[in-house]
């Protein structure tokens, strides 16, 4: 289960926001920041390129997998939805069942095509899902949702409080491995995420998925050096 933030959603509503939404702090261009959509470098906010039309954007190809329920490359459905509010979380800092952290427990198991009794990071296929965390209200348990500038599919599995309690919507996507990570995927959360990403909402198979974890040494020293207690649990940021 995703533990209360209600800092973030105070942060992001004022327009000052902690960690790990340090792409919205970096972001002086509103609709251009990390995640928006774009037809080249002009339209994103400071240095962030436009990769696959998507500003920061993943330059990695997505790797062809006929068989993986969404590698192909067409054109899936959904519900578009714009302005998303991504964030990410992990093992280190999801909230446990004896209220601390350090976990991979969700609040909804055994749903969707695997059938998960822990968070995981599939390989993000749409016939092999990610655990994402939100509103239940807003995103029912089992929804299936695509991220296109990350390019996986990702399937509600867990409440997230600060979700709940925004008024925006707000996905929370896990990330990493089923085990500590001393912080390191803390830190690369913190560099991650997007404030106004769009996503799709009740996707179907068909869009192009990248099965390369989001969590790498690279992205984790990105994170460090951004923020040097960025692998702290209470770092100011995520709890």
């Amino acid at each position: 289960m995703r533990s209360s933030l209600l800092l973030l959603a105070t942060a992001f509503a004022s327009g000052v926001v902690a960690s790990p939404l340090r792409p919205r702090a970096d972001c002086s261009w509103p609709g251009h920041c990390a995640g928006a959509s774009c037809q080249s470098g002009d339209d994103c906010d400071g240095e962030l390129d436009c990769v696959n039309n998507v500003c920061g954007g993943t330059a990695n190809p997505p790797p062809s997998n006929p068989g993986g329920g969404g590698n192909g490359g067409g054109s899936g459905s959904g519900q578009s939805m714009n302005n998303v509010l991504v964030t990410f979380y992990g093992f280190d800092d999801n909230t446990n069942t004896s209220g601390g952290f350090g976990g991979d427990n969700i609040s909804y198991p055994g749903l969707g095509p695997k059938k998960h009794s822990r968070a995981k990071e599939g390989t993000g296929a749409f016939n092999d899902p990610i655990t994402f965390a939100s509103d239940p209200k807003k995103f029912a348990p089992g929804t299936i949702i695509y991220v296109p500038y990350v390019k996986k599919y990702y399937i509600m599995e867990d409440d997230c409080t600060e979700c709940i309690h925004d008024s925006f919507p707000h996905v929370d996507l896990w990330m990493g491995p089923n085990k500590d990570t001393n912080g390191a995927v803390m830190c690369c959360e913190d560099v991650s995420g997007s404030e106004s990403a769009t996503i799709i909402k009740n996707a179907g198979p068909g869009y192009p998925v990248n099965t390369n974890s989001l969590f790498t040494s690279a992205c984790a020293a990105r994170g460090k050096q951004e923020d040097d207690t960025c692998d702290t649990v209470n770092n100011g940021g995520e709890p």
